[in-house]
């Protein structure tokens, strides 16, 4: 599984990734992107869309370990800051662009457990713009927008 690359799968990353409703189905894709996260130590996280699957999941390496953010949705914001971010879809994370983000973000997520099993957690910093930019990758948006 091949992660997609800018400019060339450009229509495919701006894909709009759809809920997941198969939770079984959700932990074999998670499983996938953290066996391709473990290859890339300058990679922090992906999403599946970046894999060509146009699920709304993403994983994500933390302090604590690996999130699975199953249907994740950012419910709270605080405190814009500039940052550096970097993307495996962009030269396979070579290329750094400076933007503006939150630095802190609450992240709802489904855990794959069953419809009414969410995870609810507060990231700072790095963490926190790596959530956004996953996000913004599930909702069809690149790092290069504004």
């Amino acid at each position: 599984m091949d992660i997609l690359q800018y400019p060339k799968d450009e229509a495919k990353l701006r894909t709009v990734s759809e809920p997941v409703t198969d939770f079984a189905e959700a932990g074999k894709i998670c499983d996938k992107l953290e066996k391709i996260l473990s290859k890339h130590d300058n990679c922090m996280a992906l999403a599946a869309i970046q894999t060509d699957i146009p699920k709304r999941i993403f994983v994500m390496k933390t302090k604590k370990g690996i999130v699975r953010a199953i249907n994740p949705e950012i419910v709270k914001q605080k405190n814009k800051m500039p940052t550096s971010e970097g993307c495996m879809s962009f030269d396979m994370g070579k290329k750094f662009i400076s933007k503006v983000r939150y630095q802190g973000v609450r992240l709802c997520w489904d855990t794959g457990l069953g419809e009414l099993e969410w995870e609810s957690k507060f990231f700072n910093e790095i963490e926190a713009v790596c959530v956004q930019h996953e996000v913004d990758h599930l909702d069809g948006k690149l790092m290069i927008d504004k």
